[in-house]
């Protein structure tokens, strides 16, 4: 992959342009992920809000019909449904990973199998979240394994 930078006073905002073969998996990747970079959702700690981007956030988790999201070394709450944040920020880097979680995927470090046949996934800022066993397939999957497994 080549990447250019033309830089001038020319340009009122950012474009990106892509040039490929085809339009496969990793280009529609890299397409959503620039989208991304747009979006940023508005969560409140302390009776003030802040704005967070997907790239500081670890997961949101509903408890008693609140919705928290957690960053590495904080939480706030949000007044947003958990299926409105999927809907939001679409499946590229979050993931569903059990009725009252969402887990931003690039933020885990590593997994271990349960006997259950869930996984507990160990995040960067050594928080453990356990995958519900309906989406270890898929966690799996996205995590770059194959699909049948």
């Amino acid at each position: 992959m080549k990447i250019k930078v033309n830089e001038s006073k020319q340009f009122e905002e950012i474009e990106v342009e892509i040039n490929c073969l085809i339009k496969d998996k990793k280009v529609v990747e890299i397409i959503n992920t620039l989208q991304l970079l747009d979006k940023s959702i508005v969560v409140k700690k302390d009776n003030e809000n802040y704005i967070l981007t997907p790239k500081e956030i670890y997961y949101f988790d509903c408890v008693d019909e609140k919705i928290f999201c957690y960053t590495k070394s904080d939480t706030y709450e949000t007044s947003y449904r958990l299926y409105e944040i999927e809907n939001f920020f679409g499946d590229d880097i979050f993931m569903r990973i059990s009725k009252n979680m969402i887990l931003n995927i690039y933020k885990i470090k590593g997994f271990k199998s349960q006997i259950n046949g869930r996984l507990e996934a160990l995040l960067l800022n050594g928080e453990r979240v356990e995958v519900s066993r309906k989406y270890v397939k898929e966690l799996k999957y996205r995590l770059g394994g194959n699909k049948n497994e």
